[in-house]
């Protein structure tokens, strides 16, 4: 039964780039009754400027800077548009924090107040309800038995969220969004105890990497340690989160750390400087000074690995913020000693003075390298790069899931990292660009100077009729070439991608008539 009381506005934002604040275009979906009552999306004029168009984005989602230039507004009225729409509703997202990041940062970009309003995640409750392979909008989607949609287009992705959050609102029997979300489940009563159980918890009794996790899952092999909050999850099941991709959670920083979520930040920008943080970036930061091969990943990276399936074995982690390259070191045996906690407002273990626990044996530490400057840079090797995972993972086939390459994030069969969901274009559709625009530029650069060059020639000395008319004929023939490799150019930039959506199109057409 359609539950009545079920009210919001679900939402989704596409972006220019891997900056939250470059958004370009909103999808909204009016939820009363727990009916689906309104659905609007329109373009926006990213904040950040409209020469921010990353091609991995717009290889996902297909807009580009003239769509924007043509028919796009600004923040502010987007913004006020927004909320008219909502009309004091909460706002509904599929992974909320990344579409929360993106409104926020845009309302800081162009000075606009940031609304106060409630924000629910039907990627929390879909984890919380259904047994799904994986989490992803286009899984849980059909997993619920919904219509095929355009995988990051703003709006069908917002559609399908609303609907997503009505099926499972129907299979909970939940009336309103309270019953849905009830307030205890993500704070209050409910996370204190079980963040007390992950507090006092000892080290060997911990979730443990889980002994069928896939080789291929970006936390496989790693030792992991969270800082902040992970919105919609305690901490205790960010351990088993971890240790089901068959990484192992940590409570405090070690020499045998390999990897650092600052989940306080939904993206670490290549100026994060982890000297200026909390004692845990300091102390990993201190750490990877001497050489340790410890990685710093933001909460928008982090929830994206825990969504790894299988069918993203052939895609390349995000690419992790590494402040600092590995400088010479004398291999060290830390005691075996568990960190002590600190009692500080924020629930996290002090690493101040903490000695490694004894865990089990991992990789051995880099070979020593050339000192160099320790600035925080962006290391643009990917996560997957651990120290026990093996040296080649099976490559599983694609599970058929259909999406439209869009938005700021990376569809199942397109490689890449961005931060909203599955960002990237792949190597050979980055070629295949380039190529075109080569091929675009040097022949009409040609065309156009052979044009000159004949328009000069004949009108300087003009030749008699019938040697213009032959010098035209040949030129007409000789033309012909340039303008086939323009037109080839043209497909490798543009008309493929045309090509590829109307296809898809077709096929979600004769599937839903």
């Amino acid at each position: 039964m359609t539950p009545p009381g079920l009210d919001f506005v679900a939402i989704d934002f596409e972006t220019a780039n891997a900056d939250p604040a470059s958004v370009c275009q909103v999808g909204v979906a009016k939820v009363l009754g727990g009916r689906v009552v309104e659905v609007d999306s329109w373009l926006v004029v990213p904040p950040t400027g409209v020469a921010a168009f990353d091609p991995r984005n717009v290889g996902i989602h297909g807009i580009k800077p003239k769509d924007v230039l043509r028919s796009g507004i600004q923040w502010l009225e987007s913004a006020r548009r927004l909320e008219r729409l909502r009309g004091g509703l909460p706002y509904v997202a599929h992974n909320a924090a990344f579409d929360r990041g993106v409104l926020e940062a845009a309302c800081r970009m162009s000075d606009v107040e940031i609304p106060a309003c409630r924000w629910e995640d039907t990627l929390k409750i879909s984890r919380e309800y259904l047994d799904s392979p994986n989490h992803k909008l286009p899984t849980v989607a059909q997993h619920l038995g919904l219509p095929r949609f355009m995988h990051h287009d703003a709006a069908a992705d917002a559609q399908t969220c609303a609907l997503v959050a009505i099926r499972i609102a129907e299979l909970a029997g939940a009336g309103d969004v309270d019953a849905l979300w009830p307030a205890g489940s993500s704070a209050g009563g409910a996370q204190a105890r079980w963040f007390d159980r992950a507090s006092k918890a000892k080290a060997s009794e911990l979730p443990q990497p889980a002994a069928d996790a896939h080789p291929g899952h970006p936390l496989f092999g790693h030792r992991v340690v969270i800082t902040g909050e992970v919105p919609g999850m305690t901490r205790w099941e960010v351990f088993e989160a971890i240790a089901a991709g068959g990484g192992t959670p940590q409570k405090g920083v070690t020499l045998k750390t390999t990897l650092l979520v600052v989940a306080d930040r939904l993206e670490l920008a290549g100026d994060y400087d982890p000297s200026a943080g909390g004692g845990k970036e300091r102390k990993a930061h201190e750490y990877q000074g001497r050489g340790k091969p410890i990685r710093f990943i933001g909460r928008s990276d982090f929830e994206e690995h825990l969504e790894w399936a299988p069918d993203d074995a052939g895609e390349a982690a995000a690419p992790a913020v590494s402040p600092g390259d590995e400088a010479p070191v004398q291999e060290e045996r830390p005691p075996e000693e568990a960190p002590a906690l600190d009692a500080s407002p924020s629930g996290e273990a002090s690493v101040a003075g903490e000695m490694p626990r004894e865990e089990a044996p991992t990789a051995a530490a880099p070979s020593p390298g050339p000192a160099i400057d320790h600035r925080p840079a962006v290391d643009h090797r990917p996560v997957t790069d651990r120290p026990d995972a093996p040296s080649e993972a099976p490559s599983p086939s694609r599970d058929g899931i259909s999406s439209r390459p869009v938005h700021g994030g990376t569809p199942a069969s397109t490689p890449a990292p961005a931060p909203h969901a599955d960002r990237g274009g792949g190597a050979q559709r980055v070629l295949r660009k380039i190529l075109g625009w080569v091929l675009l530029v040097l022949s009409s650069l040609v065309t156009v100077l052979y044009l000159i060059a004949l328009v000069v020639g004949l009108v300087q000395d003009p030749p008699a009729p019938a040697i213009m008319i032959g010098v035209l004929g040949v030129s007409l023939v000789m033309l012909l070439v340039p303008a086939g490799l323009i037109w080839l150019g043209e497909y490798l930039v543009w008309g493929r991608d045309r090509r590829r959506r109307r296809r898809e199109r077709r096929a979600m057409g004769a599937e839903n008539g």
